[in-house]
């Protein structure tokens, strides 16, 4: 009868391009592990029918056992009162098993517990039945030819097989986005002798008498390192060490010097909470010598009745890219330079701290000013301008353009307006008035995209507080939401919050050196302000036409890869283009460029205190809404940002980096319901999915009555 259910969602799923509204192999998954519990009930019941002649008894006793297996290991296991039994209680409970399964995951393991379990109750079942003969029960135990003897036998196999297969990972991922399996650029790297030339040593402090979310923490770490060993080969090993072990007194100090941060855990033992400190985390030692470190998740303290099966599953998700990262960060050899550029106004150090933050990981982070030095840029590998409001001398546009002619990477973040923000907050009103940053006619133009001097509105907005305003934060149009293209850099990310964007065309579409693709784009229910462009509070309650037919669909970042070529030819005298001191390119090497029409998709929000008679910073991460603003349960955060992995991936698909990128934009597509298709045969969809199965049950019911009684009507 289920079935009804997986032809009305895939008839009323909406339709996606190259993608099943349902996700077939989780569903098969699914039934799969629907059929085996089935057959472990039956089993249950049979073995209980076999203890008792009584129906009821026979009933309650099956019912008692189901629901044990399935709900009250699991929940015994929760209490966290007995130590490494703990782990045991959740590996023997149906629920741990069933609930891989229907994830769309065939592990191996699994197979082999449920048809174990089968086998167990007929065994015990059969036993049972054998007893009531009028056999001894001396010559049955130790007679090898008693049939009781070959079915202890079979039990002591099934235990043996189970402790056998334990030792072995197989798993089968059918789900369609692939998302419990290792990304090819995973696989890709771990096989790369070239880049892993020395063992990459794990030492794991998440060891010891955990409860049991913590212990499944600790295997999932265990088997995704086998995973890894499978592709590396002994280039990955590890170890598991227990800090707080009795030969170990004084070693959690030392794991605690290294930067491994420790985490309290409250725990009922006899009626009293006791806390116990574990280290989930790991240090990474290559070439001998330690060199890295990987904080699994960051909590200082874990309370009593605190959810920590989320905690685990969030953490077991991000396992591969926790390791694989480490991996990369250590293997690296001589790290990349980004250079900062200041000089023309750019956003200072703390304004860009949330992005060299996590780029200071695997690159050299540096700020520099050109001022005309003709060789400014030479050990740079990737230039970042962001935000500049100040003009560009002619010397420094020479300095970047040549940077870009020898093969070098620019990402520009470019506020074509200016907005004076604190005029709007205290007046509610302000212009944003266009800037000349001396760029954007000759070099951009040059290189393939204009920037326009205009602001956008876009109906589909992030949130700005208004000051007066009853609702407080409110939707600001001039705040959008960008949608983002199927690219390696942007696709499956968050949405981007962007603030004050202006619009990129793209020009010279006829050189063909140069691919243009655009990454980011306004929704289709946008339009834009020429400049200069009044912005004023009151577009609030007087919501814009973004259907007047010439909105939507604005450029707002662009990718730029090819050759191109050099804006300052046939403007360099001829003196200067033959000397031999310096040798002026004018077509570039193969090398490419972004361009985002808004600095503050890379500017994160700062916060300040005054402490200890000094003032202090705290960068606020790019992917967190400062305004707070949650779902309608007033918990769930309603707004999460994807920039700071736009510009990470943008910077390491520069860089030819692609190691991480398909980790962090790995696709999880989301299959929903076609709300049009339901509305309009609402009352047919209901009556399907709540009577068709009703009626298949009685009809299976009723053939199954007839066929009792044609078979036993003798």
């Amino acid at each position: 009868p289920t079935l009804i259910y997986f032809i009305c969602i895939h008839s009323l799923g909406e339709t996606n391009e190259g993608m099943s509204v349902v996700d077939n192999g989780a569903t098969i998954t699914s039934y799969i592990g629907l059929l085996l519990i089935g057959a472990c009930f039956v089993a249950i019941g049979m073995l209980a029918s076999a203890v008792t002649s009584s129906q009821i008894v026979a009933f309650i006793v099956a019912m008692f056992l189901c629901w044990f297996l399935f709900f009250g290991l699991d929940l015994m296991a929760n209490y966290s009162q007995f130590g490494n039994i703990d782990s045991l209680f959740r590996n023997l409970g149906f629920m741990e098993h069933y609930q891989a399964v229907q994830k769309g995951v065939l592990d191996f393991r699994d197979i082999v517990f449920f048809l174990s379990v089968i086998a167990f109750f007929l065994i015990l079942a059969l036993l049972r039945l054998g007893s009531r003969k009028k056999v001894s029960a001396t010559a049955g135990f130790f007679n090898i030819n008693s049939h009781g003897f070959r079915l202890r036998l079979g039990l002591l196999a099934l235990v043996l097989v189970n402790y056998v297969f334990s030792f072995f990972v197989y798993r089968l991922d059918l789900t369609a986005d692939k998302r419990h399996s290792l990304s090819e650029n995973t696989i890709a790297m771990l096989q790369d002798d070239s880049r892993i030339q020395d063992r990459v040593f794990f030492k794991i402090y998440l060891e010891g008498d955990l409860p049991a979310d913590f212990k499944k923490m600790r295997n999932a770490i265990q088997e995704k390192l086998d995973e890894f060993i499978i592709y590396s080969g002994d280039k990955i090993q590890y170890e598991f060490i227990d800090p707080n072990g009795d030969e170990d007194e004084d070693y959690n100090l030392e794991v605690h010097k290294e930067g491994i941060r420790p985490c309290d855990l409250e725990i009922k033992n006899s009626g009293k909470i006791e806390v116990k400190t574990i280290w989930p985390g790991a240090l990474i030692e290559y070439k001998g010598t330690t060199v890295d470190r990987i904080q699994f998740f960051n909590k200082h303290v874990v309370r009593q009745g605190e959810d920590t099966r989320s905690l685990a599953d969030r953490t077991i998700n991000n396992l591969e890219y926790n390791l694989i990262s480490a991996v990369r960060r250590v293997t690296s050899g001589e790290k990349q330079t980004i250079a900062f550029l200041h000089g023309h106004g750019e956003l200072n150090e703390w304004q860009t701290m949330d992005v060299r933050t996590n780029l200071n990981r695997y690159y050299l982070i540096e700020d520099l000013q050109i001022d005309g030095k003709i060789n400014a840029l030479d050990q740079t590998d990737a230039l970042v301008v962001a935000a500049p409001t100040q003009r560009f001398t002619e010397k420094d546009k020479f300095v970047i353009d040549q940077f870009i002619m020898r093969g070098g990477r620019v990402l520009w973040f470019i506020d074509e307006l200016e907005i004076n923000r604190d005029s709007l907050f205290y007046t509610g009103q302000t212009l944003g008035i266009g800037r000349d940053l001396n760029i954007e006619k000759d070099m951009l133009y040059k290189y393939g995209v204009r920037i326009n001097s205009d602001v956008i509105l876009d109906q589909s907005c992030g949130p700005l507080y208004v000051p007066g305003h009853p609702l407080g934060v409110v939707n600001w149009y001039f705040y959008p939401l960008l949608e983002r293209k199927v690219h390696p850099i942007s696709k499956n990310i968050d949405p981007i919050k962007s603030e004050y964007p202006s619009s990129i065309e793209i020009v010279n579409e006829n050189d063909t050196n140069v691919t243009k693709t655009v990454l980011l784009k306004t929704s289709h229910n946008s339009r834009n302000l020429r400049s200069p462009a009044r912005i004023n509070y009151s577009i609030i309650d007087i919501e814009p036409n973004f259907n007047d037919g010439n909105s939507g669909d604005y450029p707002v970042s662009v990718l730029l890869e090819g050759r191109f070529k050099s804006p300052f030819e046939n403007r360099i005298s001829d003196a200067f283009v033959s000397s031999s001191d310096y040798e002026t390119k004018f077509l570039s090497d193969s090398t490419k460029m972004l361009v985002v029409s808004d600095a503050d998709i890379i500017r994160n929000e700062v916060d300040s205190a005054l402490f200890e008679g000094g003032m202090k910073y705290r960068a606020i991460p790019l992917n967190v809404d400062v305004y707070g603003v949650t779902n309608d349960d007033g918990v769930t955060p309603k707004y999460a940002y994807g920039n700071r992995d736009f510009v990470l991936n943008a910077v390491d698909y520069m860089l030819d980096d692609y190691s991480l990128i398909d980790i962090r934009t790995k696709t999880i597509a989301l299959r929903m319901l076609d709300m049009k298709k339901v509305a309009e045969k609402k009352e047919f969809w209901k009556f399907l999915n709540i009577t068709v199965p009703l009626i298949l049950i009685v009809i299976f019911a009723l053939v199954q009555m007839i066929v009792r009684k044609q078979r036993y009507a003798t």
